[in-house]
Parts: C-alpha cells; sequence; structure tokens
C-alpha cells in the first residue's frame, strides 16, 4: 500500500503521520493492495482546478480524481479552506483534515454526495470510519 504525499503549500503536515492515517483508513474499508496520492495545495491551485474539471469557480477544501487498477487516484486538499471550515464547524484543523481526507478517498472508491441522501450516505461513513481510528495529529 503506497501513499505519496505532496505539500505544496506553506503549511506544516506530518507526512509520514498523514500516511499512517490513510493507510488506516484504507485497511479499515478493505482496501488492500492499493496506492493513491495526497496533494495540499494553496487556494488558487485548488481553485483552478475546480474551474477546469467542476466548472466552479471557487476554492474547495478536498478534491478526488479517480486513478486506474491498484492506483485509486489522487486526492487534492486545500489547508488554508480546511482551516476556514474548522473554525466554523468549531473543530480543530486536524480533525476537520482528517474528514476530508477520508470523504476524498471514499470518492475515490465510487461514493459520491451528489444528492442529500449520498452526502448524508456519506457523512455517516466518514464519522464510522473516524470512530474507528485512533486520534492521529496530522499538521
Amino acid at each position: 500500500m503506497g501513499v505519496t504525499i505532496i505539500n505544496k503549500t506553506d503549511r506544516r503536515i506530518k507526512a509520514t503521520a498523514v500516511r499512517r492515517f490513510v493507510k488506516a483508513v484504507l485497511s479499515k474499508l478493505g482496501v488492500g493492495k492499493a496506492s493513491l496520492s495526497l496533494v495540499f495545495l494553496e487556494p488558487d491551485e485548488i481553485r483552478e482546478f475546480n474551474r477546469r474539471f467542476r466548472d466552479t469557480d471557487a476554492e474547495t477544501d478536498v478534491m478526488a480524481f479517480p486513478g486506474e487498477g491498484d492506483y485509486l487516484g489522487d486526492v487534492m486538499v486545500c489547508p488554508s479552506v480546511v482551516e476556514e471550515n474548522a473554525k466554523e464547524l468549531g473543530v480543530s484543523f486536524d480533525e476537520e483534515l482528517a474528514f476530508v481526507i477520508v470523504h476524498g478517498i471514499l470518492h475515490l472508491l465510487g461514493y459520491t454526495d451528489h444528492t442529500p441522501e449520498e452526502k448524508e450516505e456519506m457523512f455517516k461513513l466518514q464519522r464510522e470510519i473516524l470512530r474507528k481510528i485512533p486520534s492521529i495529529p496530522l499538521s
């Protein structure tokens, strides 16, 4: 199970901890032999991806680009947006970061959140997974 971490931001991210966390998530989801990349981007970069691939001219916290075969794909995360969301939700940065990483992984595995029902199912699964994994400081 390979997890590549690329941090293109000034925000300190503990790559080893994030890698351990991602592997724990994949294990809880029953995903064995697979790999993925987790890329941390600045707001302008994720906005460009959002504009190009979702036709939405706005920053977002997480995007996922599925791969093929044993390569699950790429999860793009914007720490600045995660920080804003964490403040609004009254949770820590690490808690919100863990939540969006799981969200991105679920998208790579085919889960969608286009309807309220799908979104509720995804969020329920995210919370369930996070309850089963010990808290790991990610930043």
